[in-house]
Order: structure tokens, then C-alpha cells, then sequence
């Protein structure tokens, strides 16, 4: 049997980083031009973040996204 609490908890770290990169694409919005670069590297960062998560949700869940 999986452990679905263990899981649960990783889909909503997975959503709070989808939260948090829609912050930063506001903050995109209202700071000048030459701050981007900076906010770009954070979203990169929350990106992988992202992307960890959901190695670890296959690796508990063993469910895989359908590749069609």
C-alpha cells in the first residue's frame, strides 16, 4: 500500500511552488527591465523544485504521467 498522506503532502509543495512562481511573474510585471534576470534565476530555481517534486511523487506513488 502506498502512503497517500506522504503523497498528498508532496502534491501541495508542488502546488505552493506554483504559487510562488506566479508571484514572481507579478513581481516580473512592476520591477524595471534590469531586475528580470535576477527574478528569472529564482523562477529557474523554483522550476527544479518543482521538478524534484515530482520525482519524489512517482517514486511513492509509482503513477507516472501518460505519455499521450
Amino acid at each position: 500500500m502506498k502512503n497517500f498522506e506522504l503523497i498528498s503532502v508532496l502534491e501541495e509543495n508542488l502546488a505552493g511552488e506554483a504559487e510562488a512562481r506566479q508571484y514572481y511573474y507579478e513581481l516580473m510585471e512592476i520591477l524595471p527591465e534590469e531586475d528580470h534576470p535576477v527574478i528569472k534565476e529564482i523562477l529557474s530555481d523554483e522550476l527544479n523544485h518543482s521538478e524534484r517534486l515530482k520525482e519524489l511523487i512517482f517514486k511513492y506513488s509509482g503513477i507516472a504521467p501518460a505519455k499521450d
